[in-house]
């Protein structure tokens, strides 16, 4: 998955998986004709693969659309867990090393290294 952003067009594009046979670039219809672009909004595009499957979904207007607080992050939650960026595989690997899943978010979020203990 990719999510780009086109700032001399205000266009961000969220792709899902690239076509098969297909150039894989970002933008509407990933630069090819073998997907069908469904019009939602004036704003929103949807692009359907072949096999129906959505491919990408295109944001015009996107600076007003994504505008939040969060200063621009994207956070990835796992619905099961709650987790926010944190994946079974890595709080298993990180677990025994001594690091707290708040440690483990904020690692991830901040991309700095958070002092821990190697338990392993």
């Amino acid at each position: 998955m990719e999510l780009t952003y086109d700032r001399k067009h205000n266009i961000a594009y969220i792709r899902f998986r690239p076509i098969a046979g297909g150039s894989g670039s970002s933008g509407s219809s990933g630069g090819s004709d073998q997907v069908q672009t469904l019009r939602i909004s004036e704003e929103m595009n949807v692009d359907i693969a072949p096999d129906g499957t959505v491919y990408g979904i295109e944001l015009l207007n996107a600076n007003e659309q994504l505008e939040q607080d969060d200063a621009g992050r994207l956070t990835v939650r796992d619905m099961v867990s709650g987790r926010a960026g944190i994946t079974d595989k890595i709080a298993k690997q990180m677990g025994p090393r001594g690091w707290t899943e708040p440690q483990i978010a904020e690692a991830l979020k901040s991309g700095q290294q958070i002092p821990a203990i190697n338990k392993a």
